[in-house]
């Protein structure tokens, strides 16, 4: 890729806008949980494996959705992407069974982890190296936005017909999302765009060069420790405030949405942190450590439920410091293009380990103990852990 003289803002942004869309179908599987379980008469185990099956594709196989930009080109990737979640939303609306839903949700894991992994690249082909920075680590806040609109969009259509609506509005808007993408797109001059049609060998080298780069597996790990901890809260929230507290479909969507809200910030404030001389293993340690005052406050049965909220609030808004900083790494720790790619892969891998065990965890302690304050059992373990793997970070040369 020739290096761009101009940032490209128009395409920046809509790259970062398909991430945007994208996650969107994330978001929209808590708020319709309940619904869904009511629907198809699913048990909390079901709903859990449910929950998980959408990142089965990414948790093993991430990096090599880095090859596949490789071998295709971000742009026909990232229209792959498009293509298999509005196949898989619309086989979701029509599924009448369990087993097609799971199938319709693996399928729109496919086409996420695809996306994800194919836009940075198409952000980074359209940049400056001084807006590259700032744009990356924006593209981290693609996943609370998306949820966002979901968690305050689901409930009106909920309340206007079922969740299956959800699922076909969720195909429409990809679909728009793709035709936006290949037309503003079509006349790039990018090399990343397209096929280079690179040799095995040369994408098995790029390959080995990504997994040789230390401080890319410990910032996947914090990712996947990360995601662990935010999705045990935000994938059951809607499901606790039914079940538990009887709360409306609007007070859920608000309470959900207001989660994820506060959790952009923190995505938005990280660039600004680096450009301030703050290393990313500091706020990785200061963030896990926070994590664990959250855990210990949001499943205490002991305080009132506006205090374990407002600790769920805490978790959400210093959490976003981790998906910028680890996101945003491949600015120091990738040399081209390629690399950009297969890093993003392996961070989204990372992280979709950690959605997918998170809610099976919680899921399992719950069915067993009855109880979901024995959730912390998951939560505090795995922030402590993260806080070692900041330590990890470190002094090494390659953080930036």
């Amino acid at each position: 890729m020739t290096q761009t003289q101009k940032t490209n803002w128009a395409l920046a942004l809509i790259a970062l806008a398909t991430g945007i869309i994208a996650a969107i179908n994330v978001g929209k599987a808590p708020i319709a949980l309940p619904y869904i379980r009511a629907d198809l008469q699913i048990s909390l185990t079901q709903a859990g494996w449910f929950a998980s099956t959408f990142n089965m594709m990414a948790m093993t196989t991430g990096i090599f959705f880095g090859l596949l930009v490789r071998q295709i080109g971000a742009l026909r990737a990232c229209l792959f992407g498009h293509g298999l979640i509005v196949l898989g939303a619309a086989l979701g609306a029509l599924s009448g069974n369990l087993v097609v839903l799971f199938l319709s949700r693996f399928i729109e894991g496919v086409g996420f982890i695809s996306i994800v992994v194919s836009a940075p690249t198409l952000i980074s082909a359209t940049s400056t190296l001084q807006d590259r920075r700032l744009l990356l680590s924006s593209w981290s806040a693609y996943m609370p936005l998306g949820v966002t609109l979901a968690s305050l969009f689901a409930p009106i259509i909920l309340a206007l017909g079922n969740w299956r609506e959800i699922w076909w509005l969720s195909a429409v808007l990809v679909s728009l999302s793709a035709l936006v993408l290949a037309l503003a797109y079509r006349n790039t001059p990018i090399s990343t765009t397209q096929s280079a049609q690179p040799s095995p060998a040369s994408a098995m080298q790029s390959l080995r060069e990504v997994l040789q780069v230390r401080a890319a597996w410990l910032c996947a790990a914090t990712f996947g420790l990360y995601t662990i901890q935010f999705w045990a809260v935000y994938t059951w929230l809607p499901t606790f405030l039914r079940e538990e507290r009887k709360f409306d479909p609007s007070t859920i969507a608000l309470l959900s949405g207001l989660f994820m809200l506060v959790h952009m910030p923190g995505t938005i404030f990280t660039g600004k942190l680096l450009q301030r001389g703050f290393k990313r293993s500091q706020l990785i340690i200061f963030t896990q450590a926070m994590l664990v005052l959250s855990a210990l406050g949001i499943f205490n049965a002991a305080l009132p439920d506006v205090v374990r909220y407002g600790f769920c609030l805490l978790l959400a808004f210093v959490g976003g410091l981790i998906p910028a900083s680890v996101l945003s790494s491949t600015t120091v720790l990738a040399h081209n293009p390629v690399q950009i790619a297969l890093m993003q892969g392996l961070f989204i891998q990372g992280s979709n380990i950690g959605q997918f065990i998170s809610p099976l965890l919680i899921s399992a302690i719950v069915v067993a103990t009855g109880s979901w304050e024995n959730s912390i059992y998951v939560t505090v373990p795995t922030a402590l852990v993260g806080v070692l793997v900041g330590l990890g970070l470190r002094g090494m040369q390659e953080e930036g």
